[in-house]
Formats: C-alpha cells, structure tokens, sequence
C-alpha cells in the first residue's frame, strides 16, 4: 500500500536510497527478484506478486533501467 501511495503522489516507482521504509522494501524486493530468477521456489516472491509490482512500474534492476531509458 505504501508502494501504491507513493506512485500515486509522485507519479513514478524510482524510490530513493534514502527512504528509510521503502527503500528498504526495495532492495529487500530486488533481491528476492534475482533469487526468483535463479530458482522461484526459493524466492518469497510469487509471479503474481511480480506482475503487480510490474504494474505499478517497480523496478527491479536499476542499472539496466538506467541503460535502458538513457539510449
């Protein structure tokens, strides 16, 4: 909810370092994200969970983002 509320007010997912909550939701997130990739049943993140995250715009790999929306 926390997550939603944020899009909502500033109108994107980039949650900054220094959010003491969020940005602790964040790597916490990131991690399990490459865990599931490697082997989902050892992941505490589920596909569905995945897809809502994706839908609110999370991103889950931050230097390719950056590649990404640079080019």
């Amino acid at each position: 909810k926390k997550l939603e509320l944020y899009v909502k007010q500033n109108g994107h997912c980039r949650i900054p370092y220094g959010d003491p909550v969020l940005g602790h939701f964040a790597n916490n997130t990131r991690r399990e994200y490459k865990r599931y990739q490697t082997d989902p049943e050892a992941s505490s993140l589920t596909s569905e969970r995945i897809e809502q995250l994706n839908e609110l715009g999370f991103v889950f790999d931050v230097l390719k983002h950056e590649w990404d929306t640079k080019m």
